[in-house]
C-alpha cells in the first residue's frame, strides 16, 4: 500500500468495507452467516408450513352390514380440489363417489348403490380411514387401510 497516496488508501478501504458490509447485510445467496442462519433464502418459513395430507392411493376397505359385510378397494386419485374416489366392489362393480368434499383429512360424498343414494363420510389418519355409510336411518361403519400410494 506504499504505492498509493493516503487519500487513495482511504477511498480503497471505504470501498472494501462498504462491499463487505452490503454482503453481510443482504446474505441472499443462501450461504450461512456467522450464526449458521441465512436471511433471504431462509428455510424457516418452509419448515413452519405443514405439508398438506394426500389420501391418494389404493385402499382396502370393509363395510359392516347386517348381512355380514362387504369389502373391496377404494381408489383415490387427483389432488386438492380435484380428488376422485371410486369404490370397487364384487357385488356392485365400480361405484363413483360424487358431490365429493375433501377438506383437510375429512371426506364427504354420496354413492348410488343399486339405485339407492347413500352418504359416505369419514376421516383419514395417515394410512387408515374410518367413517360411515349412511343410508336413511341406517349407519354402516367403514374402515380402510392404504395398500399403496399414488
Amino acid at each position: 500500500m506504499k504505492c498509493f497516496n493516503p487519500l487513495t488508501r482511504v477511498a480503497l478501504l471505504v470501498t472494501v468495507l462498504c462491499f463487505l458490509g452490503s454482503c453481510a447485510a443482504s446474505n441472499s445467496s443462501g450461504v450461512p452467516g456467522a450464526d449458521g442462519s441465512t436471511t433471504a433464502s431462509s428455510k424457516k418459513g418452509k419448515k413452519a408450513k405443514k405439508e398438506e395430507y394426500s389420501p391418494a392411493g389404493e385402499w382396502a376397505y370393509d363395510v359392516e352390514t347386517p348381512d355380514g359385510g362387504s369389502s373391496g378397494t377404494m381408489t383415490v386419485t387427483g389432488g386438492p380440489g380435484t380428488y376422485e374416489v371410486i369404490l370397487k366392489t364384487d357385488q356392485f362393480g365400480e361405484i363413483r363417489v360424487y358431490d365429493l368434499d375433501m377438506t383437510g383429512e375429512s371426506m364427504m360424498g354420496k354413492i348410488d348403490v343399486a339405485g339407492v343414494t347413500a352418504e359416505m363420510e369419514g376421516d383419514f389418519d395417515g394410512d387408515s380411514f374410518s367413517g360411515a355409510l349412511v343410508l336413511g336411518d341406517e349407519v354402516y361403519p367403514i374402515e380402510a387401510v392404504r395398500t399403496s400410494k399414488e
